[in-house]
C-alpha cells in the first residue's frame, strides 16, 4: 500500500524539480538608493531654478542604461518642459 503512495508521489514531486527555468546566461542586476542618498540629492538641488538630475544610473542586463532622476520644480518658478534627447 505504501508503495502504491509513495511512487506517483516521488513521480510528481520529481517533475517539479525539472520544471525550474534555468537561470540566465548572465546575471541580473539590483540596485538600492537609500533613503540617505535621496535626502542628500534633494539637499543639493538649486532652490531658484527647475532642476532634472538623474539621483542613480546603472547599467543593466543586455546593455540598457536605468535612471532614477529627481524633478524639482520650486514654486513661483514657471519652468517649461525638460528635453532630453536619448540615443
Amino acid at each position: 500500500m505504501k508503495t502504491r503512495i509513495i511512487a506517483p508521489l516521488f513521480v510528481l514531486m520529481s517533475s517539479f524539480a525539472f520544471a525550474q527555468t534555468p537561470p540566465p546566461a548572465t546575471p541580473q542586476v539590483a540596485t538600492d538608493i537609500t533613503g540617505v542618498e535621496i535626502q542628500a540629492f534633494i539637499d543639493g538641488l538649486p532652490r531658484d531654478r527647475v532642476s532634472d538630475s538623474p539621483i542613480r544610473v546603472v547599467e543593466t542586463t543586455g546593455g540598457m542604461r536605468l535612471g532614477i532622476f529627481g524633478v524639482y520644480r520650486p514654486d513661483g518658478v514657471t519652468g517649461d518642459v525638460n528635453v532630453h534627447l536619448v540615443d
